[in-house]
């Protein structure tokens, strides 16, 4: 399933699979064909894609995209985290808003907690 990503409808979709594309459109005289974007990777190992049209640019990374578009906007005090500790899993199956002491309890349960 694919929805529009807030703030860049008729631009960019996101599945719930972690998958981003843009949409086919003509915007300043140039057309633009849906294609899926490759996703990049941070120095944390998240992958993450670039947003962008002519007044604007946005680096996110594919799980945020995919928890802001499916469940909304990240809650005060809360941060995106993975339910099985795969920073590469961008499926809405595991993603989920938690505290940030959460996240790092998961962190340690999945072995994935670095060290100093």
């Amino acid at each position: 399933m694919w929805k529009f990503i807030p703030g860049w409808e008729g631009k960019y979709e996101v599945s719930q699979i972690g998958t981003v594309r843009s949409v086919e459109r003509i915007s300043h005289g140039r057309r633009y064909r849906t294609r899926e974007l490759n996703p990049g990777s941070v120095a944390g190992g998240y992958p993450h894609v670039t947003l962008s049209d002519p007044k604007r640019r946005r680096v996110a990374n594919v799980h945020s995209l995919v928890l802001e578009t499916f469940v909304g906007p990240c809650p005060h005090g809360a941060e995106a985290c993975h339910n099985n500790g795969d920073k590469l899993d961008a499926r809405l199956v595991n993603l989920r808003y938690d505290t940030r002491k959460n996240n790092a309890l998961d962190r340690h349960k999945h072995g994935t907690l670095a060290v100093g």
